[in-house]
């Protein structure tokens, strides 16, 4: 996916969590710090997924990331 794609997706994923937060409040105008919240978390997990592309671009196919659940057995 190519980066202008990606973040054109991920503004209008913001923009639908928002959209979808205002129309059950009643309207923009009856947005609560909640919903404020969730439109920063998905903004918030869209730049930490394009820092992790970039990140395993940068450390190669053998030094990625792991978690413990997925390191090798010894």
């Amino acid at each position: 996916m190519r980066p202008v794609s990606f973040w054109l997706s991920a503004a209008l994923g913001a923009a639908a969590a928002v959209a979808f937060a205002a129309l059950q409040n009643g309207g923009l105008g009856s947005l609560h710090w909640a919903d404020l919240l969730l439109f920063g978390a998905v903004l918030a997990a869209a730049v930490g997924y394009a820092e992790g592309g970039l990140l395993a671009r940068e450390l190669g196919r053998g030094r990625r990331c792991r978690g413990p659940c997925c390191s090798p057995r010894r």
